[in-house]
């Protein structure tokens, strides 16, 4: 048996494409740097039907079957190399195997935030077990130490009866104690399962991690230290002199935007951008330019990552109601929290050192922090006119509650772990900008002067720099508030009325009608709906599903609808539709000025009919049948009402299949994933 000791370096992906990377039994790949390994598990006490998430311990006997062809016909359990038409590794418990798993082995040395994908693919078309599926990892490979499970990657059963066509994705981020760890283990097991086990694929291995700094760096090569940047008002243009590729830049904005800089699409780097009356532009270093509607003209942009995944959310705060309102660009998820009041500063950071944004505010000298991990804190720390400047002073990962005070020119740190500092560093009409130039993970004190730029630096010590001009924006004080002007009232705002509704399927063969995962109708006064069901399974069997999903949501100036069916296959009208993914989304969008606005769409993927590839090519795509009847895809239907009120319904699919005898109801008319929002604008948001 060789037992491999490579380390793979992240990202590191493999499939099973490449039938030469294991082709002798119990030998993992003919080359050493494959870094995975599998194990039978027969040296593990498990009995039937254990919990999977409970087997920590590892096995030491290394397991491979090379070469196979049939996992109908492999009764052995343990770990398996099927030669298929989508070839694949694979794993099946038994009364011998009782635990048998594959391990990655990976060096996450620099990264944080690591992930883990993997597709877990049914083989089996015969038996149908309960065949658990779990994620485990461990830091150490002294093969004595146990395992650590990951509840949220758990599959309760993997395979469905008589097919071999279910697909389970597995998207995970792992706890921190995995970062910069070398090497990292982590293992995909399942158990024997009560009756007969069936094969499970684990296909399509993915394992990233992020090495950006923390949020707002302001580092726009990568190289880990915050970069000298202004953005120039009076044409839009933006002035980089980055630490390590020199001198850049690019014209993206226009005079009255406010810059909100950010790593948007988590590659490290930070992504120049602006908001402009509740739009969002983003010129993304990796995933390129985007625009995204979200936000009012009034609102303070603070841009974030608040859930952990190196990549900054589109945030932001309305003092008009003291709510913040999150949007994931990668999940397209929307939340809202009701944190703060009309006059307060958002100084959003990460000031409990879990990765994780923390909303907060500045009043008047009060800092007020809701944080992620732990709960709520208020710090009288500094007075009405300071500038507050809450950044990693002392190096622990954690922001420090800070400010600069103009009238004397002295910054006030209330750091974490190196406790207070009174430090005179810049006159009255400075601009702070503390970021961390050298590089050693310490914000270090600077000011922007008429287009000079003075630095004391934590490491290298001061220096001094002419960049810029005397009305340029410093790009690192971007966040940074300034005093509270004297409020002016505002009108008091009429309601908004929400309305929308989100169902995964809804289909009628032959006068049976069927509704699958359906959230009902938003309330007027808004909120979120959410349904899913692991699968579905309805008119007989002619329409089967994996996981279906639908949400509804209503808040402050946007109501959005999503709807989404997994592995779909339908069979109707002598007709076959099979598609991996089947999603719809619509949102509509009130703004100060101006009438509303709706849009939406699809992403299908894989979309078949009687095993043709259609692809998708616009809306209202229109496919006809070879037996008679219509497909639209991306069916999209709006609704006008004056100038305050509009509505749009997205059909991710939806098939009418006429009779032959007028007058009398369609052999069938099926939607799959509708997605309809509307909204009834007041007359202030």
């Amino acid at each position: 048996m060789l037992l491999v000791e490579a380390h793979n370096a992240i990202p590191y992906s493999i499939n099973w494409t490449n039938t030469n990377l294991i082709t002798t039994d119990n030998v993992w790949s003919v080359n050493a740097e494959l870094g995975v390994r599998g194990y039978s598990g027969a040296d593990t006490p498990v009995v039937p039907g254990t919990n999977a998430r409970t087997v920590l311990p590892e096995s030491l006997i290394l397991n491979v079957k090379a070469n196979q062809t049939n996992p109908d016909a492999l009764v052995e359990g343990g770990v398996a190399e099927f030669e298929i038409a989508n070839p694949t590794i694979a794993i099946k418990g038994s009364d011998t195997a009782r635990a048998p798993y594959i391990n990655v082995l990976v060096d996450t040395t620099g990264f944080s935030n690591i992930r883990f994908r993997a597709n877990v693919r049914d083989l089996s078309t015969v038996n149908n077990a309960v065949q658990q599926v779990a994620v485990q990892y461990r830091i150490s490979e002294d093969e004595t130490g146990p395992y650590t499970d990951v509840p949220s990657a758990y599959i309760a059963d993997a395979t469905e009866a008589g097919t071999a066509t279910k697909v389970t994705p597995i998207d995970v981020i792992l706890p921190a104690e995995a970062n910069n760890a070398d090497p990292l283990e982590i293992r995909v097991m399942t158990v024997n399962a009560v009756g007969n086990d069936e094969w499970i694929g684990i296909d399509d291995i993915i394992v990233t991690g992020i090495t950006s700094t923390p949020r707002r760096v302001f580092d726009f090569d990568g190289d880990g230290r915050s970069d000298v940047s202004v953005f120039r008002p009076s044409n839009g243009g933006w002035y980089l002199l980055n630490s390590a590729t020199g001198f850049a830049s690019v014209q993206f904005g226009i005079s009255t935007d406010k810059i909100v800089p950010a790593d948007y699409d988590g590659d490290g780097k930070t992504d120049v951008a602006v908001y402009r009356s509740g739009t969002w532009y983003l010129n993304r270093s990796l995933a390129g330019f985007t625009a995204v509607g979200f936000g009012t003209a009034d609102d303070i942009p603070q841009p974030a990552d608040f859930n952990n995944d190196g990549r900054a959310e589109l945030a932001v705060f309305r003092p008009s109601n003291g709510t913040w309102y999150v949007l994931n660009l990668l999940t397209n998820q929307f939340s809202f929290v009701q944190f703060g009041q009309n006059g307060d500063k958002p100084v959003v950071a990460d000031y409990d050192g879990d990765g994780r944004a923390d909303y907060a505010v500045y009043r008047n000298g009060g800092w007020y922090i809701l944080r992620s991990s732990l709960g709520f804190i208020g710090i009288q720390f500094g007075e009405a006119a300071d500038r507050p400047v809450p950044v990693d002073y002392d190096g622990d990962g954690k922001a420090d509650v800070a400010v600069f005070r103009p009238s004397n020119g002295t910054w006030y740190l209330n750091r974490s772990t190196a406790g207070f500092a009174g430090i005179q560093f810049g006159i009255t009409t400075d601009v702070p900008a503390p970021a961390d130039y050298d590089g050693d993970g310490k914000a270090d004190l600077a000011v922007f002067r008429d287009g000079a730029w003075y630095i004391q630096r934590s490491t290298e010590g001061f220096t001094g720099v002419q960049f810029g001009a005397a009305n340029d924006i410093p790009v690192p004080s971007a966040f940074i508030p300034y005093p509270t002007p004297v409020a002016t009232p505002t009108p008091t705002p009429t309601p908004t009325i929400f309305s929308g509704r989100a169902t995964s399927v809804n289909a009628t063969i032959n006068g049976t009608n069927a509704i699958l995962n359906d959230t009902g109708d938003l309330p007027a006064n808004g909120g979120i709906i959410t349904r899913s069901l692991m699968s579905g399974n309805v008119l007989n069997g002619a329409l089967t599903t994996g996981l279906l999903e639908a949400v509804t949501q209503g808040a402050f100036d946007q109501s959005r609808s999503q709807a989404q069916i997994e592995n779909l296959n339908l069979t109707v009208g002598g007709n076959v539709f099979t598609s991996d993914l089947v999603p719809a989304s619509s949102q509509c969008t009130c703004f100060e000025s101006g009438p509303p606005t709706c849009d939406g769409g699809v992403l299908i993927a894989n979309l078949r009919i009687n095993g043709v590839f259609i692809p998708i090519v616009g809306v209202n795509q229109t496919v006809n049948l070879p037996t008679g009847g219509t497909v639209v895809i991306n069916e999209q239907i709006r609704t006008f009402s004056g100038n305050s009120a509009v509505g749009l319904t997205v059909n991710g699919v939806h098939i009418r299949i006429p009779t032959l005898n007028p007058g009398t109801p369609p052999i069938a008319d099926i939607i799959l994933s509708s997605a309809h929002s509307d909204i009834n604008c007041g007359t202030f948001q």
